[in-house]
């Protein structure tokens, strides 16, 4: 007995010290575990095209090794037991953020939805929502045309701050929410249910509530062929509200009814038009352009330069055109819009475009392939060479309109889409309109009768350049019969 309680604290220490070694071990190979899937998920780009031994030393001594030491200051401190894979996620989350604005992690759940995104259909609101992390609130980035969203005169940079779902009578708080995914879950459902959110208005900060019945969202690329006659003159007109599938096809069967109109001139109408399919964007140049012109070029860190050229048959040459857009004008349009602009076949009027010169890749995450990544992987620069990300095109004819005044131009140009935009056209398929219905505050008065100012002065801008046209044509006319006999 006086041997054991001699030793006791001997093998007390023995036994702490394995216990310790063990648990060493054991945090040795969680640690392993998670930097090897550290290392494999976020070291892409410019740190896998480095494979010198000083850019792996760099790699751990500026990246792993800081990480390790806050994650091991987490563990130790924290009030809670952590959760590795909720960090190895806030990794992600954080480093991409650094990035841009555009390169995003991609959860599990989001991107299942993404790929549901792709096949075009889905029952949603028709927006754009990102997660506004200080605000603690989702703000809508952009608002689909012809959409349950658009009618219900929803925003860009209004903030959703509550979502009542009707089958459950829940009111949920967008400040509870982690990541904009959280939004999507919550904001998209079956078609015909209704959802009714609470939102900030952004010119007013009011808050405002609205009940709108989710739809299938299928959206028109070309949505408006017409001719308007000003002047004495006849002048088409196209809204392109969206590069989808058929939207150069679509295009193309506009021009030809708007030529058999004899029209003089055509303003190409793309404000508020967000991009869509790149293909699209450089099949619909290709109407326009001709003799292998650049269209747009890519330019990686790592990889070739990719240059598009124009390739088809012109459908629309010899007669002035006019490109209407405005700060809403983002991605694909402005690949077109600069493109007819640098090759001078178009005036440019309205506002300097949003400003998205960059292409995205989503990339599976090796670590966790139900994941991914969203990673700017180039630059797009218009035929001029320039770089228009966040700088925009600046329109050759400014018409800047306020806040108030762009808002009822998105709601008025919303209210004249058509899904089966050219007259008489038995070629074009009838496509179903979301069937939303729209419940907003009572006793509003009706909306004024809308004047498009910025239209107005693109058809006054075509009419100058129809009667300079006219004027060139004119003048050998004119020297000849004016000229002396010898």
């Amino acid at each position: 007995m006086i041997c054991a309680a001699r030793f006791a604290p001997q093998l007390g220490r023995a036994l702490q010290k394995r216990l310790k070694n063990d648990l060493n071990m054991h945090k040795n190979r969680i640690w392993l575990g998670f930097f090897v899937g550290l290392f494999i998920g976020l070291t892409f780009g410019h740190v896998l095209a480095r494979t010198n031994e000083e850019s792996k030393q760099a790699l751990t001594e500026e990246l792993l090794d800081p990480l390790g030491q806050l994650v091991r200051q987490i563990e130790e401190h924290y009030v809670e037991e952590v959760e590795y894979a909720k960090l190895l996620v806030g990794a992600y989350e954080g480093m991409l953020s650094k990035l841009d604005r555009h390169s995003t992690y991609i959860p599990p759940e989001a991107l299942r939805q993404l790929q549901v995104d792709i096949e075009g259909k889905f029952g949603g609101l028709g927006i754009k929502i990102s997660f506004d992390s200080v605000k603690k609130a989702v703000q809508i980035e952009e608002i689909l045309p012809a959409t349950p969203a658009s009618r219900a005169g929803l925003f860009p940079g209004d903030l959703i701050v509550e979502i009542l779902e009707e089958s459950t009578e829940q009111v949920i708080k967008t400040a509870d929410f982690k990541n904009v995914y959280d939004a999507v879950k919550e904001l998209r459902g079956k078609p015909d249910t209704n959802v009714t959110i609470t939102v900030l208005r952004a010119e007013s900060g009011e808050r405002e509530q609205v009940t709108i019945k989710r739809a299938i969202i299928t959206i028109p690329g070309v949505q408006v062929v017409k001719v308007i006659e000003q002047g004495g003159r006849k002048f088409g007109y196209i809204k392109l509200g969206y590069f989808s599938r058929n939207a150069a096809e679509v295009l193309e069967r506009g021009i030809e009814y708007l030529q058999q109109e004899n029209i003089e001139g055509l303003v190409l109408d793309m404000r508020f038009n967000p991009g869509g399919l790149l293909e699209m964007a450089r099949d619909c140049a290709d109407l326009f352009l001709g003799g292998d012109a650049v269209i747009v070029s890519t330019k990686s860190r790592t990889g070739p330069e990719t240059t598009l050229k124009a390739s088809g048959a012109v459908a629309y040459e010899g007669q002035p055109i006019v490109v209407l857009m405005n700060k809403y004008s983002a991605s694909g349009s402005e690949i077109l819009g600069a493109a007819l602009h640098d090759h001078h076949k178009a005036t440019l009027v309205g506002e300097t475009t949003y400003g998205k010169a960059s292409v995205q890749k989503i990339i599976n995450n090796p670590h966790n392939r139900k994941s991914a990544i969203k990673l700017t992987i180039a630059h797009y620069y218009t035929p001029s060479g320039v770089s228009i990300e966040k700088q925009g095109i600046e329109p050759d004819v400014e018409c800047k309109l306020s806040e108030e005044d762009t808002r009822k131009l998105f709601k008025y140009l919303d209210s004249q889409i058509k899904y089966k935009p050219i007259p008489w056209d038995d070629e074009e398929p009838e496509q179903p309109g979301p069937t939303d219905e729209v419940t907003t505050e009572p006793g509003k008065e009706p909306e004024e009768e809308f004047t498009d100012a910025q239209l107005e002065r693109a058809l006054e801008v075509l009419a100058e350049a129809v009667a300079e046209a006219e004027l060139k044509r004119d003048a050998p006319t004119a020297q000849r019969t004016a000229a002396p006999a010898g």
